[in-house]
């Protein structure tokens, strides 16, 4: 429905104004109608409904058909061929006047379920505050993304602008135990090339190729280069991915059976556990940086630097979790527990040509002195004030004397003739 309304909006306003034809040429025989949808969204009707004046701004000269300019003809033109001039996506068309077969369909029983229709489906207030919802929405996602949404084919873009609205309504309209699909676009079930293809690529090259590749287009933009390092990163990404997807169940079965082997044998059940959470915590920190690769890679602009840091971040996320592998299934019992720092720092080092066990060394070192200055904890335990010196560890000799064993002694300063024998 919005891709009709939509496209229905555009053809009046073809009626209405003299556009300039354009197209995009993917070869000799094959092109595609660009500026319909380009034209509409620089327009008044767009930008600003309702404010004429903006709208006559924006009419390019002799593009009104029958040349009358005035503020006045041109609100009588708009209102008479638009319905709804404020709702740009042409919604209100069919929302607000369901035909008796979109009243039969799932979605317009779980609008009037969700309070958006009266039992005779008459819209309710609710109704409007979604119309304007869905245009607004809609609307600041092509201003933040007009740069592409130029650069595609009327075609592409009526379905791209089309599938937003679609979106925003069903996620704006559902309520919890009541929804409308889809909501949300599911990232889960992208395939690798195309979130490849969005993080390195843009519409306007994708546009200039005329096969839709990924491959073709990165040729296009960056040559062999980037056919390379395209190559480089599928191999090392692949893997990555594709060992995470088993990985990590896998771990979590070894933990359940190794707690219960731990316990059968009585041994320390918390080395297990300690194990699976060191493990979990790098594998979550490589795929952290995986992902936050593809993020710069499309922030920077979609340089050929960028492909290069995809490639290299793809190959470091690889070379760890071979090694955090290696790890487990060498100390399998305690899901490496024992193991996993020194084949991080054997990793690291083999790639550093040892300056990371260097660098690892020097900052023990500095550690292990700044803690040579501290007070041992059990001074405070032995002269604390909740000690008493009866608590203290003093050795205790023996308190009586007998008079066999004492001796005479004699002050230095005491008169000689004074002392009795």
């Amino acid at each position: 429905e919005f891709i009709q309304s939509f496209i229905d909006n555009l053809n009046i306003l073809s009626s209405v104004f003299n556009i300039q034809r354009s197209t995009f040429t993917y070869d000799a025989n094959f092109s595609k109608d660009a500026f319909m949808v380009n034209s509409y969204i620089h327009s008044g009707l767009f930008l600003d409904p309702g404010n004429w004046e903006t709208l006559k701004q924006n009419i390019v000269e002799d593009s009104l058909i029958g040349g009358n300019y005035s503020v006045d003809n041109i609100k009588n033109i708009i209102e008479s061929k638009y319905r709804f001039p404020d709702d740009w996506l042409g919604m209100s068309n069919w929302i607000l006047t369901p035909t008796d077969e979109m009243k039969e369909t799932l979605w317009a029983r779980t609008l009037q379920a969700n309070g958006y229709y009266e039992n005779n489906w008459t819209p309710t207030d609710k109704m409007n505050d979604l119309i304007s919802y869905v245009n607004t929405h809609t609307k600041n996602f092509i201003v933040n993304n007009v740069e592409q949404i130029s650069y595609s084919s009327d075609e592409n873009a009526i379905k791209l602008i089309s599938l937003f609205a679609t979106t925003a309504l069903c996620d704006r309209a559902s309520q919890f135990g009541s929804w409308l699909y889809p909501n949300y676009a599911n990232s889960a079930d992208m395939e690798l090339e195309d979130v490849l293809y969005a993080s390195m690529t843009t519409l306007k090259d994708s546009n200039m190729v005329v096969e839709d590749s990924l491959a073709a287009t990165l040729n296009y933009v960056y040559g062999i280069l980037g056919l390379i390092l395209l190559i480089i990163i599928l191999i090392f990404s692949n893997i990555f991915l594709f060992i995470l997807n088993y990985f990590i169940p896998i771990l979590y079965l070894l933990l359940g059976f190794m707690v219960i082997f731990k316990l059968v044998v009585n041994d320390k059940v918390a080395v297990v556990i300690k194990g699976y959470t060191k493990v979990s915590i790098i594998t979550l920190v490589l795929y952290f940086i995986f992902n936050c690769s593809l993020t710069i890679a499309s922030s920077l602009g979609h340089h050929w630097f960028a492909l290069i840091l995809v490639a290299l971040v793809s190959f470091l996320c690889c070379w760890f979790l071979a090694f955090t592998l290696l790890s487990v299934f060498t100390n399998i019992t305690d899901l490496g527990n024992a193991t996993l720092k020194a084949n991080l720092l054997k990793a690291s080092n083999t790639l550093t040509a040892g300056t990371a066990n260097k660098f690892y060394a020097t900052f023990k070192n500095m550690f292990s002195k700044a803690n040579t200055t501290l007070v041992p904890t059990s001074f405070y335990k032995q002269y604390g004030r909740a000690n008493s010196i009866d608590t203290m560890p003093i050795s205790k000799g023996e308190r009586s004397i007998s008079n066999s064993n004492m001796q005479k002694t004699y002050s230095p300063y005491r008169n000689k003739n004074n002392v009795k024998e």
